[in-house]
C-alpha cells in the first residue's frame, strides 16, 4: 500500500521535529529561580520548548489523518493490539520469528504497525508532557507537585524514544536485505503508480 502525500510530509515533519528536540535536549537546562544558565543552554531551551508545541501540533494532525483513511480499521491499522484478529496475528508473527527468525523477520507486517502505533502514542505521551510543562518553565517557575511527577514521566518518555528508534529503524533491515525498498515508501515523493489519495 502506498502512502498518501499528506503522510508523507506529516511523516517528514515528524522525523525533522524529532531530531531537533533529540538534540536540543542533550544541551539544554530549564530556567529555573537561582539557576545560572549559558546562551546556549537557554537557547537550546527555547527551541525545544517552541518545536515541542509544533511537533505536538503535527502529531494531532497525523493522528486525525491516519483516522479518516479509507483503510480496513482507520487508526486501528497502526493500533494493532486493540482488536482481537490483530492480537492474534501478533502472537503469529512473533511466534514466527521464535521458531524461524530469518524468515520470520521478514513478515512482521502487524509486529510493524503495532511498532508505528507505540512510537506515536510515545510521541503523544511526550508532547502531551511537554506542554503541561510548558507555561511554567517558560515562566521560570519551579516545577511543584504534579508537575515533578509529569517532568519524570516525560523524561523517561524521552529516553524510551531513543529505544524506540533503534527497533523502528531495525525493523525495516530484513524486508531490505531481502529486496522490499517498499518499506522506503514513506521518503518518495517521485511519480507514483495508479491514482493518487492525497
Amino acid at each position: 500500500m502506498r502512502h498518501p502525500l499528506s503522510i508523507r510530509l506529516l511523516h517528514l515533519a515528524l522525523i525533522a521535529g524529532v531530531a531537533v528536540q533529540l538534540f536540543t535536549s542533550e544541551f539544554m537546562k530549564a530556567p529555573r529561580p537561582g539557576r545560572v544558565l549559558t546562551e546556549w543552554q537557554l537557547g537550546t531551551f527555547v527551541v525545544h520548548d517552541r518545536i515541542g508545541l509544533v511537533v505536538l501540533g503535527t502529531l494531532a494532525a497525523m493522528v486525525l489523518r491516519l483516522a479518516a483513511m479509507r483503510r480496513p480499521g482507520g487508526l486501528r491499522h497502526v493500533l494493532p493490539w486493540t482488536a482481537a484478529a490483530g492480537r492474534t496475528s501478533l502472537r503469529r508473527e512473533l511466534a514466527g520469528l521464535v521458531a524461524r527468525p530469518l524468515e520470520g523477520a521478514a513478515r512482521l507486517f502487524t509486529v510493524a504497525r503495532a511498532v508505528q502505533g507505540a512510537g506515536l502514542a510515545l510521541l503523544l505521551v511526550l508532547g502531551a508532557t511537554g506542554w503541561a510543562m510548558h507555561g511554567p518553565l517558560s515562566r521560570g517557575e519551579p516545577l511543584e507537585g504534579v508537575l515533578r511527577l509529569v517532568r519524570e514521566v516525560h523524561e523517561s518518555a524521552g529516553d524510551l524514544l531513543w529505544v524506540w528508534l533503534g527497533v523502528h529503524a531495525a525493523m525495516a533491515l530484513p524486508a531490505l536485505l531481502s529486496g522490499r525498498t517498499a518499506v522506503l515508501d514513506v521518503f518518495r515523493f517521485g511519480r507514483r503508480d495508479g491514482p493518487s489519495h492525497s
